[in-house]
């Protein structure tokens, strides 16, 4: 859509303008699935905008990383089918640098049409990225541990 490469500031300034490219993508026909390119900084602001009415008419697969969880706390209760993550630039982006079961796992959900899909934790894990502004390790992931303990569920019971 025409904002993903936008600028921040020019975003920042026009929150209509990326809620009308969330919008179009909701009157596509041809659109199924909407993986946003990054997180959803400063989201809260185009929530105004939403055509609510017709997102609410269409069946769509809605993922990515989005601030206060603003847009499933919107989008959930009017049925949509919402994914917290990958976005492009946070998970798809690594996905060489990634264990190959999340690249099987995304497959099977988002190409397979394996359903019901049962989840199972990864062996590994890592808390990040590397900084994206070196190009020397850009898509490459922090360090990997070891899961040990399966889920975690948070809060902790």
């Amino acid at each position: 859509m025409p904002t993903a490469r936008m600028s921040p500031d020019d975003l920042y300034k026009n929150p209509q303008i990326r809620a009308d490219d969330i919008n179009k993508c909701f009157e596509y026909e041809s659109i199924d699935d909407i993986i946003t390119s990054i997180g959803g900084y400063e989201s809260v602001r185009i929530l105004p905008f939403l055509d609510t009415k017709t997102i609410q008419k269409k069946n769509r697969i809605y993922h990515g990383f989005f601030r206060r969880d603003y847009f499933y706390n919107l989008l959930k209760p009017m049925g949509m089918v919402t994914f917290y993550g990958p976005s492009v630039m946070a998970g798809l982006a690594q996905i060489k640098s990634l264990p190959t079961e999340y690249t099987e796992h995304l497959e099977a959900i988002l190409f397979q049409g394996r359903f019901p899909y049962t989840y199972s934790p990864f062996e590994k894990w890592t808390n990040g990225y590397k900084d994206w502004s070196k190009l020397d390790t850009l898509g490459e992931c922090q360090q990997f541990y070891n899961n040990e303990t399966g889920w975690t569920f948070l809060p902790p019971s």
